[in-house]
């Protein structure tokens, strides 16, 4: 029997069978020794649940029957996973592909003191596999969250040592079962889509524990395969961002950085990064700023 920390990797499907089914084949080869494997699926129609069960009969998939979202349907890996005996629980998006001993290293730094609440490493471009796609995440004054660190550049070891980050994505997460007793999992008013990694960081970080990055854990990620710029992902990254700032700024300071985000932020993201072309989308971005006047009942949108 193995002394290692039993840990529980956790992906979500939602279709695409075929991106899980290679997420599965690499997480298989992992060294790290003492591990299970569960799949949450959100009511998958293209027969993902038996293709996983076929290709892999040990491993746990829990059907939902119905898209959950994102933050709820993980939060129901994280309950089982914790109600089943794990120390740890390693979230993973299932378009990527996780490299043999990475989880060795990501548990190797959890355990190194009992402040580390979360713990990510260094995702790398899935088609461009020495191009950096993120480090961790920059921190923002008014909005809470800027860009991902290090995308684009090519990997020459200038991010390889183990450092602390205030807030980083969640392609993949290690989360110690204490985090997660103490906390819970992700806040599900970030329904669907959003910066839900960025409010739990910062409920992890106000929390005393420790965010580090483990450069010596790595992944490849395809990134934005499952939703594309599709109007329900548009909506919610635009209304979330407003859930985000309610939550976490004090009033005067979110009514700021809700004209910013309105006047400035939202509408260069939507011009420039989605590049829309659809009146679906435009109707999108619309209605996720109608969550402006929702959350600010006096007006501070245009």
């Amino acid at each position: 029997m193995s002394s290692e920390p039993k840990v529980t990797i956790i992906t979500l499907s939602w279709n695409r069978k075929f991106h899980t089914l290679e997420w599965l084949e690499a997480v298989t080869k992992l060294e790290y020794p003492n591990y299970d494997i569960l799949v949450v699926d959100n009511g998958s129609t293209d027969g993902s649940p038996e293709a996983i069960r076929k290709r892999l009969p040990g491993v746990t998939v829990v059907e939902n029957g119905e898209n959950l979202g994102y933050a709820r349907g993980f939060n129901i890996g994280l309950e089982h996973a914790f109600g089943n005996g794990a120390h740890y629980a390693l979230i993973m998006n299932n378009d990527a592909v996780i490299d043999p001993e990475a989880l060795d290293a990501l548990v190797e730094v959890a355990e190194s003191d009992t402040t580390v609440g979360f713990v990510s490493g260094k995702v790398l471009q899935y088609f461009r596999p020495d191009e950096i796609q993120s480090v961790g995440m920059t921190p923002h004054r008014l909005r809470l969250y800027g860009g991902l660190m290090g995308y684009g550049e090519i990997d020459r070891g200038q991010y390889d040592e183990t450092v602390d980050r205030e807030i980083t994505d969640d392609v993949f997460l290690l989360v110690p079962k204490a985090v997660f007793d103490r906390l819970g999992g992700y806040d599900e008013d970030l329904a669907f889509y959003g910066p839900e990694n960025v409010d739990w960081c910062l409920r992890v970080r106000d929390a005393g524990f420790r965010i580090v990055y483990a450069p010596k854990a790595k992944l490849w990620h395809k990134g934005r395969v499952g939703v594309g710029w599709m109007p329900l992902y548009i909506q919610y990254q635009i209304r979330n961002d407003f859930v985000l700032i309610s939550k976490h700024l004090r009033p005067l300071k979110a009514s700021l950085a809700a004209l910013m985000l309105c006047l400035y932020y939202q509408p260069k993201w939507f011009i420039f990064r989605v590049r829309p072309t659809k009146l679906s989308q435009i109707s999108a971005y619309i209605r996720g700023q109608a969550g402006c006047s929702a959350r600010w009942p006096s007006g501070c949108c245009p």
